[in-house]
């Protein structure tokens, strides 16, 4: 009996322990918010700060102790932050993921693609900085010399990421595309040469936009608003395939800049017109580009984004507008969201357009084609059987099609 006692003790000892012990944890938790959600609440609020790339730093620096980089890009890309403060923002976690693991490779395989592949540009460019032996917190890249840059370019142009990075940092030293244009050819061929023309081209828009990767106030001359359509006329076609991809969006701050306030639809109807008036295959790139800077609704809103191309009223213009879409969507590396749009297209041969350039661009990006086609909807037959095309050139397939 008196052994029955302290048994009955002993475990109403144990619950009440237990209750308690809940309550103090629902207390702690209640009391002291996620301390990962923390992190990246003090990181949005950065966004909004005059030195936010500054700001930054710190908080990324302790989320990285115990979190990796892509779990850092994923929760800031559904925040409230804008694509553009996403990038810059993602640029300091790539550059604190590089300094973590003083290893490219290592860094690189944290990064995500999202908000603009900006984690791997972040990395390369703590690299660069590195393999040139200074301190990059206490030298602005921008002041390295040319012969700096090639030298240590040879060593990081190895992928269209790596080259990319390698890209921004000579429009950077030159702040002029004829010479950083020409030192991308002596560096790369092929896939790696458009990554680093991209680069150059996207660089250029960063300085011109409220801040650069490097927080600069700095910035280059504004093109004029009347050489905006002979603004990509470079010499070859790939050049001014890099060169339209961030055209629409260098068009636009060109036209706030030369005090034209309007809805950005407004604007982007003027970069239409000049897409418009080009020779073809400069026309499918120039719209491709309007493309690239109108994605966003495919995540958020579909009905929207299948309106974003309805804008023109050739076959040929609709599908390079959906390539652009395509291509952007896929560097985020949601497959689910792209083959949804593709599969709301009333089109059947921008449907079947869009599908095939979706498994090309996901293939690019590392998505395996057998996990790609397992998302297509409904099993859908015409997606399904557009992961055959996932080695064809998307600009080829385009020809071909239209």
């Amino acid at each position: 009996m008196q052994n029955s006692n302290i048994c009955r003790r002993y475990f109403t000892f144990l619950v009440l322990l237990a209750v308690a012990s809940g309550l103090v944890w629902m207390y702690a938790h209640k009391n002291h918010p996620d301390e990962f959600q923390q992190g990246i609440e003090t990181i949005v609020r950065c966004a909004e700060e005059k030195d936010a790339i500054i700001c930054a730093r710190e908080p990324v620096q302790q989320l990285l102790l115990a979190h990796k980089a892509s779990d850092i890009i994923a929760a800031l890309s559904k925040t409230s932050v804008r694509t553009n403060q996403c990038h810059y923002l993602s640029h300091v976690v790539g550059q604190e993921t590089y300094h973590k693991y003083r290893d490219v490779e290592v860094a690189l395989g944290e990064c995500d693609r999202a908000c603009g592949s900006a984690c791997i540009h972040g990395a390369i460019g703590a690299a660069f900085t590195e393999e040139i032996g200074l301190d990059e917190s206490k030298v602005d890249p921008e002041h390295l010399s040319p012969d700096e840059i090639l030298s240590a370019g040879e060593k990081l142009c190895l992928t269209v990421n790596t080259c990319h990075g390698v890209g921004h940092a000579l429009f950077m030293s030159y702040q002029k595309f004829g010479p950083a244009l020409s030192a991308c050819r002596s560096l790369s061929t092929g896939a790696r040469l458009t990554g680093c023309y991209g680069g150059v081209f996207m660089e250029y828009f960063g300085e011109l936009s409220s801040q650069s990767m490097w927080g600069e106030d700095s910035s280059p001359a504004f093109p004029n608003i009347e050489d905006l359509p002979t603004f990509c006329q470079f010499p070859s076609l790939e050049e001014r395939r890099a060169c339209y991809w961030h055209f629409t969006a260098i068009a636009i701050v060109a036209y706030e800049s030369a005090g034209i306030s309007e809805p950005k639809e407004n604007s982007i109807a003027r970069v239409q017109k000049i897409c418009e008036s080009l020779p073809r295959l400069d026309r499918e790139a120039c719209i491709f580009g309007i493309g690239t800077n109108s994605y966003s609704a495919v995540f958020t809103d579909r009905e929207l984004a299948l309106r974003t191309c309805d804008r023109f009223t050739t076959a040929l213009d609709k599908a390079s507008c959906v390539l652009g879409v395509v291509a952007i969507v896929s560097t985020h590396k949601r497959a689910d969201k792209l083959l949804s749009y593709c599969d709301g297209m009333a089109e059947q041969d921008i449907r079947a357009h869009c599908f095939r350039s979706a498994f090309i661009y996901l293939y690019k990006v590392n998505e395996p084609i057998e996990d790609t086609k397992k998302l297509c909807p409904q099993m859908d037959d015409v997606c399904v059987s557009s992961s055959a095309y996932y080695r064809d050139d998307p600009w080829d397939l385009l020809n071909k099609m239209f």
